[in-house]
């Protein structure tokens, strides 16, 4: 699931259903489904200014695969292109005319051309590159490693590793922090939170116990609050940011595996995988 920039609505990749819904933040009603005819859909970018989303699409055992554009203003597929094995959380750039693509089962990052599909650069990572986030001064992009226990950072003008940051065990996800001072990554194996300080690359903190099994981080609007969609418990895990620790867990349903809070901070949207539902919780309620 991926909210638009402007927190007008989401979409939401149905991996059984074929298709990518479209829904309502307000209501949680689902506006529209567009069909993925490629291959199961199942992860969701926006474009900068949210007039295009980009879909990963690939079957389980990784023999289809492909990036598929949908022109959001028509909730229409408009390109597909096939890719390496398992696209997997993409990222455009911060300028929109590049999309970053990490492979679930591959050992490298391919870099393409958003209004073409066309491959503009490939670099080489540690394997199982998971989800890309970019620093606030639009310099660098660090990138998780599943398998291998660490952040790639990746100079963006060179599109050239920097370094690489050892955090917790199965890192999955990773995004910036509202006033970009801060990078929060969740590590599934290991239940907990690295926050990683991009002006020295050097992890600064660390939050235990988030949640069985955090897929998924993000940021209240304010920086002041993290949540983390626990896939193994059923909850989203709420920390504050401050003091470093847990303030609560909300159960929220069945296999959690992505959460996103609307540009107010006043809700939360939680995908849950094991019963196919999509949850709108209040986010004071944590």
């Amino acid at each position: 699931m991926a909210l638009a920039p402007d927190g007008g609505f989401a979409y939401v990749a149905d991996s059984d259903l074929g298709a990518v819904l479209r829904l309502d933040p307000a209501s949680g009603a689902v506006d529209a489904t567009i069909p993925i005819p490629e291959a199961p859909p199942q992860l969701v970018t926006f474009a900068p200014d949210g007039q295009r989303a980009y879909v990963s699409a690939y079957d389980e055992t990784f023999a289809t695969n492909y990036v598929v554009v949908v022109d959001t203003a028509i909730d229409r597929p408009v390109m597909a292109v096939p890719v390496g094995r398992g696209p997997y959380a993409m990222a455009t750039g911060p300028d929109g005319r590049l999309l970053y693509v990490p492979y679930y089962d591959e050992d490298h990052l391919d870099v393409l051309d958003t209004g073409t599909l066309a491959l503009v650069h490939r670099i080489d990572v540690a394997p199982s590159p998971h989800w890309v986030a970019f620093t606030a001064d639009r310099r660098f992009a660090y990138l998780t490693n599943h398998f291998s226990d660490v952040v790639t950072v990746l100079e963006l003008d060179g599109h050239r590793v920097v370094t690489t940051i050892p955090v917790g065990e199965g890192p999955h996800s990773i995004e910036t922090s509202p006033d970009g001072t801060r990078l929060a990554v969740v590590n599934y194996v290991s239940d907990d939170v690295s926050l990683i300080d991009p002006a020295t690359d050097t992890v600064v903190g660390t939050v235990p116990a988030v949640g069985a099994g955090p897929q998924d981080v993000t940021w209240a609007p304010d920086g002041r609050h993290l949540y983390t969609a626990n896939v193994d418990d059923g909850t989203v895990g709420v920390v504050d940011v401050q003091s470093g620790t847990v303030t609560a867990r909300i159960a929220t349903g069945d296999s959690p595996t992505s959460v996103a809070v609307t540009p107010d901070g006043s809700r939360l949207l939680v995908t849950n995988f094991g019963d196919g539902t999509v949850r709108l919780l209040d986010a004071a309620g944590g």
